[in-house]
């Protein structure tokens, strides 16, 4: 085979030569056809040599023509290509610059980047002049994906297989006297040196007449214009004075437009600020590289590299030239919004349905917008608060032309900024103009019944609201919005809890808090964040004095009341009585809950008081009054998820975990709501935040599946959710860490008037069972007993378990919700991502975890300290723990997750039971052997087991005892045993494989019952996937107890299930 493999190479390379070949010559014989076809073209005068006319453009022969010829009959598109187009001189050094940086930042460190020792230029070629410039080109089928191009082909000339092909493409335009004076530069450098140099006055009309390199000018920026309104989703199109000006906010674009928007994570680690900074134009242009390098014989890299400034042409062009450009430009790119000038947009080119936003008063409508059938959303708000918010917006747009008498029309002038000369307009004076009605747009009475009565002349065109409204019920106004437009929300889209992304994205405080809205600008005069002031309800409190509210609600009542139809204010009445009386009613049923909670027997607690109720001890102000509004009032459903807990064992961890779960599907790692808000306001508890206090939350507009938290013990919890149906997922924790987590965090609630809280107090109370929930062990014993009667509906967890084997019960957890990951998930490593979202160290570092609060009293960062487990033996005596250990073996002794000597009820676990043991089959109990049970048994090379169990022991071992020596542990193997190790000591032999293999032969039946069988340490088993594997951490005496038990145990015949 050896032998006569090098004859087959060599004839390979031989094809492959004789190929080669052949395709040089195919190409050489396609570039000699173009020559002949550009050699027929008509010429002109060009900037540095002859330019040819192709197809409406303008070229110079040598620098690019043959290679846009050849892209055309032969260059393949892939849709995941990028291309970066534009017109020379427009920018694309530096955009080559970023778009490389942003699709490879994965890929490079700062101090190792290409970009640092390589001009832009040769990281994304130009297709024309580089790959496709002459023979022999570039393979350009042999880069791997995602390929990225750079080209200055027009639109129209573009191969077809872009076009067709769905691949992505940025294009960047420029100012067109910008663009004249770098390219009289850079061509002043390429032109030859026996011909004279070309004077500006030449430059300008030779770019004028459109005669430049892939010129008209004008006619390529349109070609991509009207390309990208027409196809928004491939065609990128952007300016460089907007990249310049805006340069973080446009990096953010194109990374998003590119498929690889920046996650939370980079932008807390500020890569988008890195990649602005390590490739700006003045830092790249001072790179030895492109200062002395070269990207070929005829061109220098420095010539790549000018200024990069907006607007240097006035350093050069004459106000006539100028004045020509501009004129041409709006001739020519009239339809092009971008060049702000007096010609209006071509709004019929917009695709259906155009969205338009207006302030004109209904009598002003146009008649096509009155008769088309189009729809309206008029939106009114409290002319109180509209005073106060277009008071401070108006003294900021008020006029630099106008004297300060003027200001009736200075406040309604909405395009100039107010001099700062000028003295600020006082309240008094603005409240005095709206009073009047002199308001942009105003009276404002009169705008808002103009809408009012035609929406009641015409409710299926014009949509009615009230901001107020909105504010208040926004989900169900958002319904009703999406309705009236003609898209309301799918079934599918209200499980997937479209409705509130659509809120959390669109909030007042995360659109003000954007980059774009914070620093951005409509233009020179106004600034984006003038659009952004409250959003309160009411904010008119805080300023109008109680004649001017009183003046404007008389206003109010005159203008509209008459006019109105009665049912609406009749209707607003009913509305408004029956929420008072909703709020009347809560408040009423409070009350008695306070007296109540007066006559409970009280104790000292750990920052107040505690009472006793339905034999559980509550801190009065945090939660007690709203358990028993739920007790009372709260309505279950079947689809509902609680997470219960006693307070400090996981549960902020856990209702991350639950709630990543469940909305996998909603959200991307970047925008997942658990980045941005805490996790107790993605899963609420129910007493302690819903029904803490009147007015209460109405959880019954809640789409299902509602996802509830609360550590109301089992014995107190609402009928209703004991009867629904619903699931209960409940966490445990060792009631030592519980102990001193709880100790830390009520040190930070307990009032600074009170001396600390010892932890030997802290102690005391806690055995006592008086705790928040208290007493622990109850607590936990009840939803045990729980999880035992009906462990369909409650999944019972120990959060040791979750942090030693987080993957196994994040899939437990998934499973038991009804929301078990696919094998595409399982695949695409979606457990994983969750972990790695949820785990304690990222939310801890998270903004929202470490400064923000959940009221003026509870901050976030108490919800997370160390998340460890035995932390307590950092802080407790040993006395301590023995004691609590004790209360824990009394309290719990029918609780076989904490491993104590009494056995575990294994009759009461549901089949088909998963058991896994090392017991030889001469010792396993006869009810296992009679019962039919099926057993897997795995075993392993005899030497291999010898190291992994030597290794195993060695960690076992007593460190009293000098350590055991590989020679000694062979001895005892071969004998078929190992005797006493330390304290350990385990049975072995191969008679164990020998009996197993004969077992497996006689099993026939089959049961509900499976064994996990093998040598120890043959092969380490998933525990998380078993009933129990106590085996792995007890000892061998211990296990040799086991062994007796076990042939007592008897197992029961019945069918697999």
């Amino acid at each position: 085979m050896a032998a006569s493999l090098p004859s087959q190479c060599s004839s390979l390379c031989k094809i492959n030569g004789e190929e080669r070949d052949e395709s040089i010559k195919k190409v050489e014989r396609s570039y000699e056809r173009y020559r002949e076809l550009i050699s027929t073209l008509p010429n002109g005068k060009g900037w540095a040599f002859d330019l040819c006319l192709y197809e409406g453009f303008w070229y110079e022969r040598l620098f690019g023509l043959e290679g846009i010829m050849f892209a055309q009959e032969y260059f393949q598109a892939r849709p995941t290509n990028v291309f970066l187009i534009s017109t020379p001189k427009s920018g694309t050094t530096w955009l080559k610059a970023l778009i490389f940086a942003i699709m490879k930042r994965t890929c490079y460190t700062n101090s190792t980047h290409p970009l640092l020792t390589t001009n832009p230029h040769e990281c994304i070629p130009f297709l024309e002049f580089r790959l496709f410039r002459e023979p022999p080109v570039t393979d350009v089928e042999k880069l791997p994906s995602p390929r990225l191009f750079a080209t200055h082909i027009p639109y129209m000339l573009l191969p077809k297989s872009i076009l067709c092909s769905g691949c992505k493409i940025v294009y960047v335009c420029r100012d067109s006297k910008d663009v004249l004076i770098s390219l009289w530069y850079h061509m002043a450098k390429m032109r030859s040196k026996d011909l004279p140099p070309l004077s500006l006055e030449e430059g300008f009309k030779l770019f004028s007449k459109g005669l430049s390199g892939y010129g008209p000018f004008w006619d390529h920026v349109l070609g991509y214009w009207n390309a990208s309104m027409e196809c928004p989703q491939r065609f990128l199109f952007l300016r460089y004075e907007e990249l310049k000006k805006e340069t973080s906010i446009n990096v953010r674009r194109l990374a998003e437009f590119l498929g690889q928007p920046f996650s939370m994570e980079e932008e807390r680690e500020r890569v988008v600020e890195e990649i602005i900074k390590l490739f700006s134009f003045k830092r790249l242009s001072n790179l030895e590289v492109n200062k002395n390098g070269s990207l070929n014989a005829f061109t220098k890299s420095d010539v790549f590299f000018r200024k990069g400034e907006v607007g240097d042409w006035s350093n050069h062009l004459t106000t006539q030239m100028a004045e020509s450009l501009d004129q041409i430009t709006n001739e020519k790119l009239h339809e092009f919004r971008l060049f702000r000038e007096p010609l209006v947009a071509d709004v019929e080119k917009l695709p259906s349905p155009r969205l338009f936003a207006s302030h004109i008063p209904y009598t002003s409508l146009s008649k096509s917008i009155l008769c088309s059938g189009w729809k309206i959303v008029y939106v009114c708000r409290d002319n109180k608060d509209e005073l106060i918010s277009l008071w401070p917006h108006m003294a900021k747009m008020r006029s630099k032309d106008l004297p300060p008498l003027l200001l009736e029309e200075a406040l309604s002038c909405s395009l100039k900024m107010r001099s700062k000369d000028l003295p600020p307009l006082s309240l008094e004076e603005a409240f005095k103009l709206f009073s009047k009605g002199l308001s942009g747009f105003g009276p404002f009475w009169d705008h808002v019944l103009g809408y009012w009565n035609a929406s009641m002349e015409c409710p299926q065109r014009i949509f009615f609201m009230r901001y107020e409204e909105l504010k208040k019920e926004t989900l169900i106004n958002i319904r009703r919005l999406a309705e009236f437009l003609g898209q309301p929300f799918s079934m599918e889209e209200e499980r997937e809890q479209v409705v509130e992304e659509i809120i959390e994205l669109c909030s007042f405080k995360r659109l003000s808090n954007l980059e774009v809205n914070k620093n951005g600008s409509r233009d020179a005069v106004v600034k984006n964040d003038m659009f952004f002031r409250k959003g309160e309800v009411g904010d008119w409190s805080n300023h109008l004095t109680t004649q001017m509210a009183e003046s404007l609600d008389q206003i109010t009542n005159e203008k509209l009341h008459a006019s109105l139809p009665s049912q609406c204010s009749s209707l607003s009445k009913i509305n408004g009585e029956e929420r008072d009386e909703s709020i009347k009613k809560a408040e009423r049923s409070y009350e008695r809950y306070r007296e109540l909670i007066s006559t409970l027997p009280k104790e000292k607690g750990w920052a107040s008081d505690l009472c006793l109720y339905e034999g559980f001890w509550y801190e009065r102000l945090a939660g007690l009054e709203g358990i028993m509004f739920a007790q009372e009032h709260f309505q279950a459903r079947p689809t509902d998820i609680f997470l219960i807990s006693t307070p400090k064992s996981g549960t902020t961890w856990l209702k991350a975990l639950i709630f990543a779960i469940m909305k996998r599907t909603c959200y991307t790692n970047s925008t997942h709501p658990l980045l941005t808000a805490n996790p107790h306001d993605c899963i609420p508890f129910l007493e302690l935040r819903l029904f803490r206090e009147p007015p209460i939350a109405d959880v019954e507009k809640l789409p299902s599946p509602r996802l509830f938290a609360a550590h109301i013990p089992y014995t107190s919890l609402p009928k209703s959710i004991l009867c629904s149906g619903c699931k209960i997922v409940y966490v445990c924790r060792d009631s030592k860490d519980v102990l001193i987590s709880m100790w830390f965090s009520m040190a930070k609630i307990r009032s600074k008037e009170l001396p600390p809280l010892l932890l030997e107090e802290a102690f005391k109370l806690f055995s006592k069972g008086l705790s928040w929930y208290g007493p622990f062990w109850d607590h936990v014993l009840g939803y045990w007993n729980a999880s035992m009667e009906c462990p369909q509906r409650i999944f019972f967890l120990r959060y040791e378990e979750l942090k030693k084997e987080t993957l196994i019960n994040v899939r437990r957890l998934a499973e038991f919700l009804g929301q078990p990951f696919s094998m595409e998930e399982e695949r695409e490593q979606v457990v994983e991502e969750i972990i790695e979202l949820c785990s304690f160290k990222r939310l801890s570092n998270l903004e929202v975890n470490k400064n923000g609060s959940r009221d003026a009293v509870v901050k976030n960062d108490m919800f997370f300290r160390k998340g460890e487990v035995g932390d307590w033996s950092n802080h407790l005596t040993t006395q301590m723990a023995e004691s609590l250990d004790q209360i824990t073996n009394e309290k719990l002794h029918e609780l076989m997750l904490f491993r104590q000597p009494p056995i575990a009820d294994v009759e009461k676990l549901p089949s088909p039971c998963l058991f896994a043991v090392h017991i030889p089959y001469m010792s396993l109990p006869k009810s296992i052997l009679c019962s039919g049970c099926k057993i897997v048994y795995a075993c392993r090379d005899s030497k291999d087991m010898l190291i992994s169990m030597w290794f195993y022991m060695s960690e076992m071992r007593s460190k009293e005892l000098p350590p055991l020596l590989l020679e000694e542990a062979f001895k005892l193997f071969s004998k078929g045993k190992l005797n006493r190790v330390g304290r350990n000591a385990a049975h072995m032999g191969c008679d164990l494989v020998h009996n197993c293999w004969t077992l497996e032969r006689t099993i026939l039946s089959e049961t509900h019952h499976s064994f996990h069988c093998s040598n120890p340490l043959s092969q380490r088993c998933d525990s998380g996937q078993l009933v129990s594997q106590s085996h792995l951490h007890l000892s061998p005496q211990l296990l040799f107890d086991r062994i007796v038990w076990w042939s007592g145990f008897q197992f029961t015949h019945e069918p697999m299930t």
